[in-house]
């Protein structure tokens, strides 16, 4: 059998090998194809051997200082006797070829390892006897070639090893990046996110500080943060950084938004200003486009150009580094001038007509005494059930019930019902008078005569006499209330006082007997006529000024009461 061997041999290689034995060196041809997969790396071995020679690559490990990833090219060619076994081994880098050569002597183990750099040639050369075992080791880096060359006798054993394998496709296990996308919700003080990768914890960095934050659930929260600041967000898978983003917090209202001072034109607000991170302020007025833009530093506005007694919204929005505040908003109304509205002043009533703004109640306090509210049409208010001559703080009120101005009202005093004059002596007449509801200071009593200008007293009651008049004069005397506003009508009445007597009377007798003629001084005042009583016989009466008068047709010896009387009007004076 073994002759039959070494003539196949000798008829295949040719006599010169066959006479030189089998430790002669011989180039090895190539043997079929073999395909070995291990760790999902393709791995071709290329022999020409004789009978039973079998070539084998198996589970190419790298042991050789490679690391070696896909697309890795291993190359093994050898020359051996027969039953010679030959093994490549291979993990493979990508793009790497690797060749081994040797010649090893019997029972020799060869080791050849060598570290290639890319594009790098590592050839290692052995001569084997039988029963030899020969093992290349090599480590390449891409693109590097290896070639393993091996010559053997029978019964020898060819091991090649190399980071290299023909067409070898190695899988690598990657860490894939992570996803950076986040979900942010925000508010004043807070940041929330939600992440889609696998993250252990969260920093934030703003405003001189710094957070740190745990993930769970995917979620990180940041609290306690300042409104309207913007934070620098780093995501971290362990001790590594992988995300960088920046979240802005909403800024904040302004608080205690305040109407200060509200004029027919304009109204002034102020504010206290927003914590955190603020660049500014907006202020406009019934969301129109009037906005004013103001200074961090400025919490204070005077708005003019407004129509008065009108309702307007002002808005004060904060702006921040990022989102601006929701607005903080405040409704005022301009003021009205009261006094330019259209009133009408009864004795126990009062009417207001506002003819423009936002006008919806007027009310009415006298004093201590509980506010009075009128009844309102459209524009128009009215005070009914008010006390005569009494003075009243009225107000106007808008829609939002906040005053648009206030001023006082003073009703007119309630007219005494009647006057009663009489006569208390030529020279003096007494009037009186019921007294009048409501508020009463005092009465005005006034007293107008023909041979008089009009002279005034004034009392708090209800009676006064008036002194120094002519006698027998008609004099009109008037009454009027006096409250603490307005005073009433004048009530009148007219009265004559007692016509003055004639003043020292005597009697003288006429010559030619029976006739007397009775003379007098002539009364003082005004006065229509005298009449002279003679007892025992009608009155004789006399027009005029005339200052005797000649009595007749008397009887002698006897005693004769003779009296004057002044007449005005129908009042007589006493007689004299």
């Amino acid at each position: 059998m073994q002759s039959w061997v070494l003539l196949c041999l000798c008829l295949w290689g040719g006599w010169d090998w066959c006479a030189s034995g089998v430790t002669a060196q011989s180039t090895t041809t190539r043997a079929p194809s073999t395909t070995t997969t291990a760790l999902s790396t393709t791995t071709t071995a290329k022999s020409t051997a004789t009978l039973s020679t079998t070539t084998t690559a198996l589970s190419t490990t790298t042991t050789a200082k490679s690391t070696a990833t896909l697309s890795t090219t291993t190359t093994a060619k050898s020359t051996a006797a027969p039953n010679t076994t030959t093994t490549a081994k291979s993990t493979a880098a990508p793009n790497t070829t690797t060749t081994a050569k040797s010649t090893a002597a019997p029972n020799t183990t060869t080791t050849a390892k060598s570290t290639t750099t890319p594009n790098t040639t590592t050839t290692a050369k052995s001569t084997a006897a039988p029963n030899t075992t020969t093992t290349a080791k090599s480590t390449a880096a891409p693109n590097t070639t290896t070639t393993a060359k091996s010559t053997a006798a029978p019964n020898t054993t060819t091991t090649a090893k190399s980071t290299a394998a023909l067409s070898t496709t190695t899988e690598m296990t990657t860490t894939p990046a992570p996803n950076c996308t986040t979900q942010w919700t925000v508010t004043t003080t807070t940041i929330v996110g939600v992440t889609q990768g696998g993250f252990t914890n969260a920093t934030a960095t703003g405003n001189g500080k710094n957070w740190t934050e745990p993930l769970q659930n995917r979620t990180f929260t940041f609290t306690d943060l300042s409104p309207g600041c913007t934070y620098n967000i780093t995501l971290h898978q362990g001790a590594s950084d992988h995300c960088f983003s920046t979240s802005t917090t909403v800024a904040s209202m302004v608080s205690n938004l305040t109407l200060d001072s509200a004029v027919t034109d304009s109204l002034s607000v102020s504010w206290t200003g927003a914590p955190g991170c603020v660049t500014g302020y907006t202020v406009s007025v019934n969301q129109t486009s009037r906005v004013s833009q103001l200074l961090p530093n400025e919490t204070q506005l005077s708005i003019g150009d407004l129509t008065p007694g009108t309702v307007y919204e002002v808005r004060v929005v904060t702006m921040g580094q990022g989102e601006r505040s929701a607005p903080a908003p405040l409704l005022a109304s301009t003021a009205l001038d009261c006094d330019a509205q259209n009133w009408t002043v009864g004795e126990s009533s009062l009417q207001v007509e506002v003819p423009q703004g936002s006008f919806q109640r007027a009310s009415a306090v006298r004093g201590n005494s509980s506010a009075l509210n009128a009844s309102s049409t459209g524009s128009t208010a009215t005070f009914s059930g008010l006390e005569p001559g009494c003075t009243y703080a009225v107000a106007l009120w808008s829609r939002l019930d906040t005053r648009l101005c206030e001023t006082e009202r003073s009703l007119s005093a309630e007219p005494v019902s009647d006057v009663s004059v009489r006569s208390l002596s030529t020279t003096a007449l007494a009037a009186s008078w019921p007294g009048a509801r409501g508020c009463v200071k005092q009465y005005r009593v006034s007293v107008s005569g023909p041979d008089l200008q009009i002279f005034t007293k004034t009392t708090t009651g209800t009676a006064l006499d008036i002194p120094d008049l002519q006698p027998g004069c008609n004099y009109t005397v008037g009454v009027t209330t006096e409250g603490e506003g307005r005073d009433s009508t004048e009530v009148t009445s007219t009265a004559a006082t007692d016509p003055d007597s004639v003043g020292s009377p005597s009697c003288q007798p006429l010559s030619g007997g029976y006739s007397l003629r009775l003379s007098w001084t002539a009364p003082r005042g005004v006065w229509t006529g005298l009449e002279v009583r003679v007892s025992g016989r009608p009155p004789l009466q006399e027009v005029g000024h005339q200052d005797w008068v000649d009595i007749t047709g008397l009887q002698p010896a006897r005693d004769y009461d003779i009296a004057v009387t002044t007449l005005s009007g129908t009042r007589r004076s006493t007689a004299e």
